[in-house]
């Protein structure tokens, strides 16, 4: 279904990013980092078979990301505005998801994906200074999305759904080393991890929809 030249390029241009990013290579990131993004955004785009409303929210979803892409990589501090960005992309995740839920059941996995935003919250309250309301918010938009996804598999338990729960975790695991590296700290592995989470998770997240809206 889905062709080879399209993840191969991805997988180039999001290695190139990392790469670029690890030696310093400034203008190399600037055109990496958000090419990687529209690349991921086109492979949707030209596998779509079925436009409908899931369709285009998965459109505006990547679409808001490459605006938060572009926002965190400016020199001057953009992180709100990238935040925001992010956060919408979220929240068009979340309603994404809840409209593909079917079958709502109640498990220990909503309770683990809340315990876990909780823990991550406590870790970084004392650093959060004035940015503590924000956080607060995208902590809760990336729990509801992350539940959302949890949902999703536990109802329809497919290859599609697993794809986006997958995806759902990684963003969330990519979306903690950012926020971990700006209030705590960064580490040297900080860089190469959330950039990879990240991009893993947009393309799992694309290729579970496709399945998903491609269906006859």
């Amino acid at each position: 279904m889905f062709s080879l030249p399209w993840i191969t390029a991805i997988a180039f241009s999001a290695i190139a990013h990392i790469s670029a990013e690890e030696l310093g290579k400034t203008r190399l990131c600037y055109v990496f980092k958000p090419l990687t993004t529209v690349l991921i955004t086109a492979f949707f785009c030209w596998h779509v078979e079925n436009w409908s409303v899931v369709s285009y929210l998965v459109l505006a979803a990547l679409l808001l990301s490459l605006c938060g892409d572009i926002f965190l990589m400016l020199p001057s501090d953009k992180f709100l505005p990238g935040l925001t960005s992010f956060l919408l992309a979220h929240l068009v995740y979340v309603g994404v998801f809840s409209l593909l839920i079917t079958d709502f059941s109640i498990t220990v996995f909503p309770f683990l994906a809340f315990l876990y935003a909780t823990i991550l919250l406590f870790k970084l309250w004392p650093s959060l200074g004035e940015m503590r309301i924000a956080v607060m918010l995208y902590s809760s938009v990336i729990m509801l999305m992350l539940m959302a996804a949890i949902q999703l598999w536990v109802g329809a338990s497919n290859l599609s759904s697993l794809l986006v729960l997958v995806g759902a975790m990684s963003f969330a695991f990519s979306d903690s080393i950012i926020a971990i590296k700006r209030f705590i700290g960064a580490k040297a592995w900080h860089e190469p991890v959330l950039l990879a989470t990240y991009y893993v998770a947009q393309l799992l997240i694309a290729v579970g929809m496709l399945l998903q809206v491609n269906l006859p």
